[in-house]
């Protein structure tokens, strides 16, 4: 519930948003981990969120198309 929560507050601030949606045993994912982690100590104006897709409290949207892990996905509205 956690993450839905932080979810809908960077969408309602209208940021810029980077989203990546990753699993445990993602092997790419802890490699890029420490650059992911970098880039949102750079860009504070950017929202960088991270989910877990076996986390239960994830919903993944079908829209996405999301075929492997990790996805990145990046969004600015309006």
């Amino acid at each position: 519930m956690e993450r839905k929560r932080q979810r809908q507050q960077a969408e309602a601030q209208d940021p810029e948003v980077v989203y990546v949606l990753k699993d445990a045993w993602c092997g790419p994912y802890h490699y890029i981990s420490p650059i992911y982690t970098s880039l949102a100590s750079r860009h504070p104006k950017v929202v960088f969120l991270k989910a877990d897709i076996d986390d239960e409290a994830i919903e993944v949207d079908v829209r996405w198309n999301v075929s492997s892990l990790p996805t990145y996905k990046r969004w600015k509205e309006g």
